[in-house]
């Protein structure tokens, strides 16, 4: 597929006047492959892929997005020579409408494929191959791993949640929540109290004080006293 560009400026055209031709000219050609792509995506794959481009191109770049979950491929003809594509993972939709990229979910010892470059000169056709044969299945498994991620850090701040209300309860909300950092509460005044939600690994709540010695002889009671006998023979 030619993609060049004719970069002259004639005397009836201002500078600034190239550059919007160019820009428009450069939107147009990337549409027009974006759509001829996601068709044959959906065709090749029996899901629905999807096109968007940028109405303000500076350079040749675009998206193809799978209807399904929401996973992206970036394709640019910038970063790997003028006459060659590059097409690279980019990120999935979460169930909660966040975004997760799905590089970040390689690992170092991993030889899977999440980019690759491939010629200009091939049809839309060639280049779907070539994005099927070198990107997945391994795309899925990122995706698997995304979401499964994705899961457990929810879970987690689930649980943060549950433990800050109830610490905000038990307090008769004299503990505050910061806005910046919801897993920590602090109660100002005497005893000042700060408090920091845990949930990685077992669920935990580190507890610091600053307190006068009767103070914190009362939570130090509180804290060591006996465990009722039927709780420490189980």
């Amino acid at each position: 597929m030619n993609t060049t560009q004719d970069t002259t400026t004639t005397e009836a055209e201002s500078f600034t006047d190239r550059c919007a031709r160019e820009r428009r000219e450069t939107s147009t050609r990337c549409d027009a492959l974006a759509r001829d792509l996601a068709r044959q995506m959906t065709a090749a794959s029996n899901q629905a892929w999807t096109a968007k481009t940028d109405e303000e191109l500076h350079y040749e770049h675009f998206l193809l997005i799978r209807a399904v979950d929401g996973l992206e491929l970036f394709i640019s003809g910038r970063w790997s020579g003028k006459n060659h594509w590059h097409v690279s993972l980019g990120s999935l939709a979460m169930p909660d409408g966040t975004k997760a990229s799905t590089r970040d979910h390689k690992r170092r010892d991993e030889d899977g494929e999440t980019s690759l470059n491939t010629s200009k000169a091939k049809t839309a056709e060639q280049i779907v191959r070539d994005i099927r044969r070198r990107l997945f299945p391994f795309a899925d498994e990122l995706c698997a791993r995304a979401l499964a991620h994705h899961a457990k850090k929810t879970a987690e701040a689930n649980r943060r949640d549950s433990i800050r209300e109830r610490l905000v309860k038990a307090s008769h909300c004299q503990l505050e929540a910061s806005r910046n950092e919801p897993a920590k509460l602090t109660r100002w005044g005497t005893p000042h109290i700060r408090a920091e939600i845990r949930t990685y690994g077992e669920d935990e709540v580190k507890l610091e004080f600053d307190a006068t010695p009767e103070q914190a002889e009362q939570i130090v009671r509180i804290l060591c006293q006996p465990k009722p006998a039927a709780e420490a023979a189980a």
